[in-house]
């Protein structure tokens, strides 16, 4: 049924160059491979894109309450 969420597992894409890689020769580490998402049928991601350019300190974090999400698609 297409009006009921249902939950899926959508793969993270790590995009942009964070400043601190250029300027202090430090590495992006990825904790998480996907994340478990809800959502409308229609409204499911096949991949989640993270943005690390703001990333401009080492230790710098995204954190997954961070990643901005479409409307309607929530992580679990």
């Amino acid at each position: 049924c297409l009006t009921e969420t249902v939950r899926a597992q959508s793969r993270i894409s790590i995009v942009g160059v964070a400043p601190a890689i250029k300027a202090q020769n430090a590495v992006i580490t990825q904790v998480m491979e996907s994340l478990e998402i809800e959502a409308l049928p229609t409204d499911l991601m096949e991949l989640v894109e993270v943005d690390v350019s703001g990333l401009e300190s080492i230790g710098d974090t995204v954190l997954v309450k961070d990643i901005p999400l479409p409307t309607g698609v929530n992580v679990i």
